[in-house]
């Protein structure tokens, strides 16, 4: 031991010293981890979940093959309040994927982390944030079950929605790639390219689809994605009622049955109880919010099938 001046003279002296071990500092030990297939959601990344409800939004339903689902539904049941889920997939497991464009220019290559056998469905919303010359665009990101078309509208708490503003080429990666649990975005333009995509869905509250031509040959029983203002997206089977010569489908007819079945979503609401949609002159189905905030009547989906919006000429991307 180090020489102390302090005890030269004869005694016993004790001295302490540190035996370099550290306390083991206590963790919660009822947190478990659960590894394996699941229906759908995020691989090879630890989620943390709180309830089987939490892992349904997340990871989807109880599946045969899939024994953790049923490992986490036990766990919950019994008590459980915290855990851990990290998804396995395939080695050649590929997610949705989607071209954006500018014409016919791709501009941003849209994937899906939610790979493989999913029973959700991913859409990406492309506002213009100018009205002209638009130099950003906000891009509206939806996680919902898919399409039901003879069901009631989707229920709110079964979607998760992620919304991205002000992106620019020059920043869209950086924002939306690793900040979104839903989609990885990459840039297919040249470097330095600013070029921004088409919008799917309109600025100032009205989207205008394309030129139809009457009669009109779409029948009832089909679906349309809408979303009012920003807020939840809603899946409307629309019905159309033939008034025309011989009683033939008419842009007019179209438009009637789209503005009945939005309306009807939220009659207290001002967005839909004031929302408007007619027909021009050329057919073509104009949509307008019953506020001044934006409107989108279409989607441009990864893993579902909604055939309206392109009879409709509702959809400028696909």
């Amino acid at each position: 031991m180090p020489f102390n001046p302090a005890n030269a003279s004869p005694g016993v002296y004790v001295f302490e010293q540190s035996s370099g071990v550290h306390t083991i500092t206590g963790v919660a030990t009822s947190i478990t981890a659960f590894v394996g297939l699941t229906e759908t959601g995020p691989d090879n990344v630890a989620t943390q979940i709180l309830s089987f409800t939490d892992y349904q939004n997340t990871f989807g339903s109880l599946v045969s093959y899939s024994q953790v689902s049923y490992a986490v539904n036990q766990f919950f049941l019994n008590g459980g309040n915290e855990a851990y889920v990290i998804r396995l997939i395939g080695q050649n497991t590929q997610g949705a994927t989607i071209t954006l464009k500018q014409g016919i220019t791709p501009i941003l290559q849209i994937d899906s982390l939610n790979k493989g056998k999913v029973d959700r469905v991913t859409e990406v919303f492309v506002i213009d944030e100018q009205q002209q010359n638009p130099t950003s665009i906000t891009l509206i990101v939806v996680d919902s079950p898919p399409s039901n078309q003879s069901g009631p509208p989707l229920d709110p708490a079964s979607v998760v929605t992620e919304v991205f503003t002000g992106l620019t080429m020059l920043n869209i990666e950086n924002q939306i790639n690793g900040p979104s649990k839903l989609i990885h975005v990459t840039k297919l333009l040249p470097a330095g390219g600013t070029t921004l995509p088409d919008a799917v869905g309109p600025a100032h509250g009205t989207w205008t689809g394309g030129a139809l031509t009457s009669p009109v040959t779409t029948p009832s029983g089909k679906t349309l994605r809408i979303i009012l203002d920003n807020g939840t997206p809603y899946t409307i089977t629309p019905t159309f009622t033939p008034t025309g010569n011989g009683k033939t489908l008419q842009a007019s007819d179209i438009a009637t049955g789209i503005q009945t079945a939005v309306t009807a979503l939220q009659p207290a609401n001002p967005s839909f109880k004031n929302f408007t949609c007619t027909a021009a002159s050329n057919g073509a189905q104009v949509l307008s919010s019953g506020s001044s905030g934006l409107i989108s009547s279409r989607t441009v989906q990864t893993a579902t099938v909604d055939t309206l919006a392109h009879e409709l000429k509702l959809s400028r991307s696909t």
